[in-house]
């Protein structure tokens, strides 16, 4: 009878263990011939780390730990938000730069670049010019990321698409583009997965929101050392 129990237990476990597997859709790079080809063994481990960040935030915001699935809920609270001007941030600014500083500088550089300095802005009703103190960023539209997409493209148009917008327009917009048409792709792909984590990594603060950080934080900084 003891026995049996144990062997009960043994198998209700293994049932557990097996469906925590299937919930999550964890997404195995090594599957995804175009990023051999194109990215080292290092390049693509930070690509797993940058997609395993994102996923956890996804899963976070919605609630779904089935991670591909979880990438249709965000988007579309995502949508729901631009739509009635409430735009969500998956990531406060510093945890997301942190994270994507820390990663490899080839794999960083395949797609991404930090934008530093601005000419001219309009904020509130000032004309600022010279703008060196907020960070902002912005896709590499000549990275390896755009040469992977452009290969991806030779047997998916959208991809090929998605190329022409970025070489085209020098970055991805995400006011628009994939939240609108997220039921069109399968987030347990790899290409699909690794597209949506760079679109959710993308979103940024405007740049109204950025310089309204950076001066409340120079007033308490004054602030603070007036008081001392």
């Amino acid at each position: 009878m003891e026995n049996s129990r144990m062997v009960l237990v043994f198998w209700v476990l293994i049932g557990l263990f097996s469906c925590e597997n299937i919930n999550h859709h964890k997404i195995d790079l090594s599957t995804d011939k175009y990023l051999s080809n194109i990215f080292s063994p290092t390049e693509i481990e930070s690509f797993a780390l940058m997609i395993d960040f994102v996923d956890s935030a996804v899963v976070a915001i919605t609630n779904n730990k089935n991670e591909a699935e979880a990438y249709h809920d965000f988007f579309e609270i995502y949508g729901k938000g631009i739509r009635e001007n409430k735009r969500i941030s998956p990531f406060s600014e510093k945890e997301k730069f942190d994270f994507l500083e820390s990663l490899d500088k080839g794999a960083f550089d395949a797609i991404w670049i930090f934008d530093t300095h601005i000419d001219r802005l309009n904020y509130r009703d000032t004309i600022l010019t010279n703008i060196d103190y907020i960070k902002c960023l912005s896709i590499n539209p000549f990275g390896r990321y755009i040469d992977y997409m452009e290969q991806v493209g030779n047997n998916d148009k959208r991809y090929t698409e998605l190329h022409e917008h970025i070489v085209g327009m020098g970055d991805l917009s995400t006011s628009v583009g994939l939240w609108m048409v997220h039921d069109e792709f399968d987030f347990g792909k790899v290409e699909d997965r690794f597209l949506a984590a760079v679109y959710i990594l993308r979103v940024e603060d405007s740049y109204e929101t950025k310089l309204d950080r950076y001066f409340s934080k120079i007033d308490s900084t004054h602030n603070t050392q007036y008081n001392q």
